[in-house]
């Protein structure tokens, strides 16, 4: 090496120090020192933000949320309905009437599936909210329709939320779940919109009941008239038979029975040889035939046996009897669901401390790049 070429370091004793090159990396004394003497305007801003964040976490519309669990009734739940069902499978020897089944095992599947029906219906849950008052002290302030019908929406597909058990995604139960910005009220409003639900699973199977119940009824009876026909035609048709039967009887001057006569045409049909008879045996039946009651099948007697034992039928109403068996009955919430306000006061003292260091940092460039200047 030439020290011609580097004329400091010969000078220098080895090994020689290395010269002073620029870098990106961040000097942490300087570092502190700005935020240091820029905390107040830090802390100020962060003071200010949290504030804000307290204001709005305490100020906020609460949300509480009541929830209830329900599961199939039991037998002795749905009392009186399982009663009327039973007498009824006993008097007509059915399994089913109509689309309403009969057999013990399968009711309370039946039922709960109506109340899961009704559960799940978006205008019961709108009626629910416009009767009750709610939905009117919410809009009291709005003129405009649009904004009512957007209220209304999100009370319907928000504000109750309900759901229905699912074997493949593994839930077991069905439930119901109330929003309210009050926590006792939230209670008290999802059990009135159980008790609605319940009330209109009952209206609907009490219509139902009664509107296939007319129309057995009615069957039996058209069943019993048309049996009563046929056998007051076959009634007829055989003292018509008979009279016709006299009539030749009379023109043959036959007056007795003549069995040698009836010998002498044994390959006459059965009808046809009636007047052999004679016309006083043929008066004899036609007098029968006309004055003695008709004779009528079996199911005859059968059919006016089930009708008065469905004369005896209770009256068709179920308004104590449960649509649903509770395994978790509505409960007063303990925790709140909005605001989060510990969330919203750690998200404010971050934002405004961010914000701070932002501004801090801003300040000092600035500051330095005027004395620059």
């Amino acid at each position: 090496m030439n020290n011609k070429e580097f004329p400091q370091q010969a000078n220098m004793p080895y090994p020689y120090p290395m010269p002073y090159q620029d870098n990106d990396e961040i000097d942490l004394v300087e570092l502190f020192r700005t935020l240091w003497k820029q905390k107040a305007k830090i802390a100020l801003v962060t003071a200010a933000t949290t504030l804000a964040a307290g204001i709005y976490a305490f100020t906020a519309e609460e949300v509480w949320t009541s929830k209830a669990v329900f599961d199939a009734p039991k037998l002795e739940e749905i009392g009186s309905y399982y009663e009327v069902t039973q007498q009824l499978k006993r008097t007509l020897q059915k399994p089913t009437l109509g689309s309403i089944t009969l057999i013990p095992e399968q009711i309370t599947a039946e039922v709960f599936t109506e109340f899961q029906k009704q559960a799940d219906s978006a205008d019961l849950r709108r009626n629910f909210w416009v009767d009750n008052g709610h939905y009117s002290s919410l809009t009291k302030e709005f003129a405009s329709e649009k904004k009512k019908a957007k209220i209304l929406d999100d009370l319907v597909n928000e504000d109750i939320v309900f759901v229905n058990s699912d074997v493949e995604k593994k839930i077991k139960y069905s439930s119901i779940s109330l929003s309210f910005n009050n926590d006792k009220k939230a209670k008290d409003l999802l059990q009135q919109y159980v008790n609605l639900i319940n009330k209109k699973v009952w209206e609907n199977k009490e219509k139902e009941l009664k509107s296939i119940l007319e129309e057995q009824v009615s069957d039996l009876q058209n069943e019993q008239q048309l049996i009563r026909f046929r056998v007051e035609s076959e009634r007829n048709n055989a003292i018509q038979l008979v009279e016709k039967a006299k009539n030749i009887a009379e023109k043959a001057n036959i007056r007795d029975f003549s069995i040698g006569a009836m010998q002498g045409n044994a390959n006459v049909n059965s009808s046809d040889m009636l007047f052999f008879l004679g016309t006083k045996a043929l008066d004899a039946q036609i007098d029968n035939l006309t004055n003695k009651p008709v004779t009528l099948p079996v199911r005859y007697y059968e059919i006016e046996r089930i009708l008065n034992e469905l004369k005896k039928l209770p009256e068709l109403k179920f308004s104590n009897v449960k649509s649903y068996r509770y395994l978790h009955e509505p409960n007063q919430p303990y925790t709140l669901d909005k605001p989060k306000r510990t969330i919203i006061l750690f998200l404010g003292a971050f934002i405004g401390m961010a914000l701070g260091l932002v501004i801090a940092f801003t300040s000092d460039f600035l500051s330095k790049k005027i004395k620059k200047q």
